[in-house]
């Protein structure tokens, strides 16, 4: 049997307000809090097994103005979680509005993209299919349904989900198996060779570019001979390129803190691009590298209107603390207001940026 952290063992209020630490200015605050320098934070905290592995429980924690000894509840966007002694560099929560967030970005992305698997990848041989980075498992679904779909394909395919926090795991899972996996951590022996298909989306904020390597050959050691690889990912390089289409003065005063933030954490403004290389150098055949663009498509204007808004406003105050815009929380949420009500009266005008969705598949030998 694995043994809880004690957290999971306490009523995880009192537990935390336990764990405040006084600071050289007698305030109390939480160690993460005292750690990070911002004076408020949401964090979502795992237990640990005696193994230090994380626990299947979470809780979210309140935000922690400072010099308060109270509890004040609120959703904001910055997540940093405790995995060991290692922040995490992923802005965003892991709470149900998170979850609302991801569904409507994933029907976004299937939109644009036409299905939650490339039609570059056969189906009929599939017997076994991964989703890692599965958040709230919501691409599983539609890959399960994009399949019974297709003619030619089997009816007894198991389906498995892995991310690093059980969080946003769904309450009822409806026959497909989830469960607590780092991608730079190597998988269990169990899963190995076991996948025709694996698919990855959107880690772009969760690590540097210089470990997708790492994070590919994780990947390959569950997937059989034959078998395919798919990642999705943002692609931040039209926004970014001076003479690209979409480029205005207004959607920088936006896109500014975002891309400041991946670059000062070495993230990659154009993943799909640095993926494809990677997916070619680890030996990977077939590789394709295909962009799903909204812009110009009038149908995904609405979807796309919204998920910009929803996305910037969850992370706008901690982007522009991270990227050193803005010195405290109270200076960085005026900011924020300003230019979110400024992507507001853009999007409301017609604009759209230029963000785009690469996938990138390869097929190991």
């Amino acid at each position: 049997m694995r043994n809880k952290s004690p957290l999971a063992e306490a009523d995880p209020w009192n537990r935390l307000e336990q764990n405040m630490v006084s600071t050289a200015d007698g305030t109390l605050r939480h160690p993460l809090q005292a750690d990070s320098g911002l004076d408020s934070y949401s964090s979502t905290l795992r237990g640990c097994t005696a193994d230090g592995t994380p626990d299947l429980w979470s809780i979210n924690t309140p935000t922690l103005p400072l010099g308060q000894q109270s509890w004040e509840y609120h959703h904001t966007c910055a997540c940093l979680l405790a995995m060991g002694d290692a922040e995490e560099i992923y802005p965003l929560a892991r709470d149900k509005a998170e979850s609302t967030r991801l569904n409507n970005q994933h029907k976004l992305v299937l939109d644009a993209s036409g299905g939650a698997i490339d039609p570059s990848i056969p189906l009929n041989t599939v017997s076994a299919v991964a989703d890692v980075a599965t958040g709230t498992g919501v691409w599983l679904y539609d890959a399960r349904k994009q399949i019974n779909e297709t003619p030619g394909t089997g009816t007894q395919i198991y389906y498995h989900g892995f991310d690093i926090s059980a969080a946003q795991f769904p309450e009822n899972p409806d026959e497909i198996e989830f469960s607590v996996h780092d991608i730079l951590k190597p998988f269990p022996a169990e899963h190995h060779n076991r996948y025709d298909l694996v698919n990855v989306k959107f880690l772009v904020a969760a690590f540097p570019e210089s470990q997708y390597p790492a994070a590919v050959n994780n990947l390959l050691t569950i997937l059989k001979p034959g078998g395919y690889l798919q990642w999705i990912e943002f692609d931040f390089s039209a926004v970014v390129d001076p003479n690209g289409p979409a480029r205005n003065p207004r959607s920088d005063y936006v896109t500014e803190p975002w891309v400041k933030f991946l670059e000062h954490n070495n993230l990659s403004l154009s993943a799909p691009e640095a993926l494809e290389t990677v997916f070619k150098d680890v030996g990977l055949a077939k590789v394709k590298h295909r962009s799903a663009l909204v812009r110009g498509r009038d149908h995904l204007k609405p979807q796309a209107r919204e998920w910009l808004l929803t996305f910037f406003t969850d992370m706008m105050p901690l982007l522009l603390l991270k990227s050193g815009i803005a010195a405290s929380q109270e200076q960085a949420e005026s900011e924020a207001t300003r230019r979110l009500g400024e992507l507001a009266a853009y999007l409301a005008e017609g604009e759209i940026m230029d963000v785009r969705f690469g996938t990138v598949v390869g097929q190991k030998l």
